[in-house]
Order: C-alpha cells, then sequence, then structure tokens
C-alpha cells in the first residue's frame, strides 16, 4: 500500500468519503466531510454536555467522532476481510489518542510516545498552511508527518496488537482527523481552509 499514491489522488484521502483509489476499501463506509466539517464547527461554538455522560476534553470528542465510525463499522455491516485492517487499525489508533488526549487534558509532562504525537500534530497545520493552490503541492511532506502520527499513536497503546494493524492505513484514517482537527483549532489560514472545502466538493462531485 503506497501511501504517497493515497495521497496524491487529490483529497481522496484527505477529510472524506473518498475512493481509496489505491485499494479495495469501500467507498460507501467512509465518513462523509461535510459531516465533519461541521461537527468542527460546532466544537468552535462550544458544545455543552448534559452530564449524562462523562464530559470529554474537545480533542477526544474529535478523536471518538472521526475513529469510532471506522471502529464501529462491524456492527452497521458486513465488512469484507480486505477491510478489517481498517477497522483494527482505526481500534488502536483511537486507543493510542485517547491515551495521549488524557495526558494533555490533565496537564502532564509529554513524554515518549505521546511526545512524537503532539509534535506530529503541530506540524500539521504547519505544512497545510503552504498550501497555495492544492494539497497536492504538500502531499510528500504531510503524508510524512501522517506516517509518524500514525506509528506513534499505534505504539501508543496496548488494545490491539502490531500485527493487528497498519501504520500507512493509519496514516490514512488520520487525514480525516488531522484536518479537522485543524479547523476545529483555526489554526488554518483561511484560504487553506477554502481550497481544501473545494477539492473536497469537486472529489463529492466526481470531478
Amino acid at each position: 500500500m503506497n501511501l504517497k499514491k493515497l495521497l496524491c489522488t487529490v483529497v481522496a484521502l484527505t477529510i472524506a468519503a473518498s475512493s481509496f483509489a489505491a485499494t479495495s476499501l469501500n467507498k460507501k463506509a467512509l465518513p462523509n466531510p461535510t459531516t465533519l466539517f461541521k461537527q468542527a464547527q460546532m466544537l468552535q461554538a462550544g458544545n455543552p454536555t448534559t452530564g449524562k455522560y462523562p464530559e470529554l476534553s474537545q480533542l477526544e470528542y474529535l478523536i471518538n467522532g472521526v475513529l469510532l465510525q471506522y471502529e464501529n463499522m462491524p456492527l452497521t455491516q458486513p465488512v469484507p476481510q480486505e477491510n478489517e485492517i481498517l477497522v483494527t487499525t482505526a481500534t488502536a489508533l483511537r486507543a493510542g489518542l485517547l491515551n495521549y488526549a488524557k495526558e494533555v487534558a490533565a496537564g502532564n509532562e509529554l513524554t515518549g510516545q505521546n511526545a512524537v504525537i503532539d509534535q506530529a500534530f503541530n506540524e500539521i497545520p504547519v505544512v497545510l498552511n503552504k498550501i497555495k493552490h492544492s494539497l497536492l503541492e504538500v502531499s510528500d511532506e504531510y503524508s510524512a508527518v501522517l506516517y509518524k502520527l500514525s506509528k506513534a499513536a499505534l505504539a501508543n497503546q496496548n488494545k490491539v496488537s502490531a500485527e493487528e494493524t497498519d501504520i500507512e492505513v493509519g496514516a490514512f484514517a488520520l487525514t480525516y482527523l488531522t484536518v479537522v482537527k485543524a479547523v476545529t483549532e483555526r489554526t488554518l489560514i483561511g484560504s487553506v481552509e477554502d481550497i481544501i472545502t473545494q477539492e473536497i466538493q469537486q472529489m463529492l462531485m466526481g470531478e
């Protein structure tokens, strides 16, 4: 599986319902980008909890909102064998990132894999803000950071064995989370957010 090739299929893998052209993953199983952006906008405005469930940090809500869609696929539809790696990898990513989010929320000093995850998250908007016309301009640099983030997140948990995960599949899944996180935290230049949104719309229209 070639991550560079995946990232170069426009933003098919960036923020949403993509074709994942280089693999046999099912397009219909992927979350809708418009929904993710709306979720990000809601979080910007604040989303008070009712107290019925434990209150989570904004980051924890984002992690669950994006990755649970993959993790819960077997509960909503039959999952072809070739797609199982996405489910197990997303499960591991969520566990690893939630461990990181809890350390952040507690204000603890970040060490080990948590420090690597934090560094990668901080690099994402720096990379994306270099965009002038298309995400393709930064695809190599973006894919490298996604790979680093995926590797660190997968190593930051013990819920799923390494043999059941794939770093490149993890990087694919994390494209959604990293962009929505950047939108939510308002770390993207307005023009960059517009370009990414336009590319998503073009993808959804099949252009």
